[in-house]
């Protein structure tokens, strides 16, 4: 007769076999992934260098680095561009964009340190160029903005390409959430990025301004509001101005649209953006932009 304790040796050998099993599942998924996650890291990098490459001598891309393994892809740089034909010059200190970069997956771009523009010189600014004044002094103190990965995004920025990607109907940009400080003034919200049949940037949004008050006085100190479009403005940040009840800063909620061209906060037209003129597949200017 067999004795009760002879089972153990194959319970024993059972338990081992899954243990082992499992710690084999592990290694591979482990190292499916850490391949995955190098993969996409080489792809990068090399696509980091080929925009670098191509780059006008008025632009830069610096400090590039792609880290964050074994989390999502973290891209850090600094970013400089200038624009004569605006008299002014772009710069972002910091630069951070995190994600997968897989069509379908959230993508998080933050910049710490904020933005600065500023003039290129002390040449004077007409006073009919409102945007422009206002540009040469622009100063944001940081941004957040989450938004996707989207399907079929055009692997550079020609007329053709931009045009083959808005026909397939995939020329929209989720923005799931974005902040913006700057000093008192905070703007949150979420919308969509879309191109119309122009080409041109086709923007609805929904925001929460805090502090509005400090933002009718910025875009009076630039005077770009005409008497009429000031009073609009002043009108609705006084007629639906409320309290946040955690932080007891006053806001506004308004819809925000970029449409042919303007820019507008509720009703109230802030300004006009140039035409963009989308490059042909040789990088000259496209015809009729």
């Amino acid at each position: 007769m067999s004795s009760p304790h002879s089972k153990k040796p194959k319970q024993k050998s059972l338990k081992s076999d899954i243990k082992s099993i499992l710690l084999w599942t592990i290694i591979i998924v482990f190292g499916c992934y850490t391949a995955f996650w190098f993969t996409i890291s080489h792809f990068l990098n090399k696509q980091i260098t080929a925009y670098q490459e191509h780059l006008p001598a008025t632009e830069q891309l610096l400090d590039v680095s792609v880290t964050g393994f074994p989390a999502p892809h973290t891209v850090r740089a600094a970013y400089r561009k200038s624009l004569p034909e605006h008299g002014i010059a772009v710069s972002i200190p910091a630069l951070t964009v995190q994600s997968f970069f897989i069509p379908g997956h959230d993508v998080t771009i933050d910049l710490p340190r904020g933005l600065r523009i500023k003039a290129l010189s002390d040449t004077p600014v007409l006073p009919s160029q409102k945007t422009k004044k206002a540009l040469q002094s622009l100063s944001i103190d940081a941004v957040h903005i989450k938004t996707q990965i989207v399907k079929s995004l055009p692997r550079n920025i020609s007329e053709r390409a931009i045009r083959n990607w808005y026909e397939k109907g995939h020329a929209k940009i989720p923005l799931t959430e974005f902040t913006i400080r700057s000093g008192d003034i905070e703007i949150t919200g979420s919308g969509v990025i879309a191109l119309d049949e122009a080409l041109q940037p086709d923007i609805t949004s929904e925001i929460r301004i805090f502090n509005p008050a400090h933002l009718l006085e910025m875009i009076s100190r630039y005077d770009l509001l005409n008497d009429k479009e000031d009073k609009v403005m002043r009108f609705m940040v006084a007629s639906m101005q409320q309290t946040d009840e955690a932080s007891g800063r006053p806001y506004i909620d308004l819809p925000i649209t970029l449409q042919n061209r303007a820019l507008r906060l509720g009703a109230v037209r802030v300004g006009y953006i140039d035409l963009i003129q989308w490059a042909n597949a040789d990088n000259s200017p496209a015809r009729g932009q």
